[in-house]
């Protein structure tokens, strides 16, 4: 079986050479439904659009929370590991560990700010309307 193929702009749809004409596409679809043992392709020729895809409502919440969760989880768990070591190394039980724990809590305090102010300076900029 030969399949044709038929582009069709949506003006054709609605419209004849001489006016609007609205039962056209219902008489066109008629024709094609008793001409279907010939294997008739119709493709609407639509405009495309030109924007960009745009990325799921939950992806850059979820990207925010993942980063800032690792800000604060791995630097403790590193702490956490270099401390137990180094007490088991110069005999200091828990002093340098609760040291690294510290100071890992500061670093992730830190970088959880950075990142935070990061994070509304640039939902500021994308929404300069919605200041409140």
């Amino acid at each position: 079986m030969t399949r044709y193929a038929i582009r069709l702009s949506p003006a054709c749809l609605s419209k004849r050479n001489d006016g609007y004409d609205p039962g056209f596409f219902v008489d066109f679809m008629r024709e094609l439904w008793e001409n279907r043992d010939r294997g008739v392709l119709i493709m609407a020729n639509e405009k495309k659009s030109t924007m960009e895809p745009q990325t799921p409502s939950w992806q850059p919440g979820m990207q925010l929370f993942l980063r800032l969760s690792g800000w604060i989880g791995f630097p403790v768990l590193i702490a956490v590991v270099v401390g137990n070591y180094l007490d088991t190394l110069y005999h200091t039980d828990p002093w340098l560990f609760l040291l690294s724990v510290g100071i890992a809590f500061v670093v992730s305090t830190f970088a959880l700010i950075h990142y935070g102010l990061k994070e509304m300076k640039r939902i500021e900029s994308e929404y300069p309307d919605k200041r409140n």
